[in-house]
């Protein structure tokens, strides 16, 4: 059987969005791994909180005096940095979290993986070309609407709005991205 393998495109990681992500790994069965959690668990330690705390109140900390940037600043000029020293640092840590699962147990105790922190066309080609596709998740709440183009065959979309997503929409997602990757499976087969 072929593992699911979905790429978050997001752009705002609220903690609807977070929410949204657990939902779906918990129904369709799947590991979630964060790529850029590197950069969080950096910027925490700097900070002097653990990684959660930053992520769930990343808008509430005080700003750094001596770079005079927010914590939400520092934590994107970071991911940016090693993106444009290395466009492939992200894909790198990716392509080793997936082998490193896939020679474990995980292995056999999930049906795929959800990738949160997609955030370039590059990033996003390496799911596709892994047989995965992106959801695109636009967060209303975020000044930045914006995220990379949707490639064809790439209809999920989720909008979040001032309420989290209802779920009954999530499952509805998640039952589509069942069949997408089951009609793959299928298609394989014959």
């Amino acid at each position: 059987m072929k593992k699911i393998l979905i790429g978050v495109a997001a752009n705002h990681c609220s903690n609807h969005t977070r929410n949204a992500i657990r939902y779906l790994c918990e129904i369709m069965n799947i590991k979630h791994i964060n790529i850029e959690q590197q950069v969080i668990d950096a910027v925490a330690a700097i900070l002097r909180v653990s990684p959660y705390e930053l992520q769930v109140n990343i808008e509430q900390l005080k700003p750094i005096p001596l770079i005079n940037l927010s914590a939400n600043d520092l934590l994107i000029k970071t991911r940016a940095m090693l993106s444009e020293n290395n466009s492939y640092y992200f894909t790198d840590q990716l392509d080793k979290e997936l082998h490193r699962s896939n020679e474990t147990m995980l292995q056999k105790l999930f049906d795929g993986f959800i990738v949160s922190g997609i955030k370039t066309e590059c990033e996003a080609d390496y799911i596709r070309s892994a047989g995965g596709i992106i959801l695109h998740i636009i967060d209303n709440n975020s000044v930045d609407k914006n995220t990379f183009s949707i490639a064809q065959g790439e209809p999920v979309i989720l909008t979040i709005n001032s309420t989290p997503p209802q779920e009954s929409v999530l499952h509805q997602i998640a039952m589509s991205l069942m069949r997408h990757f089951n009609r793959e499976k299928n298609e394989q087969a014959a």
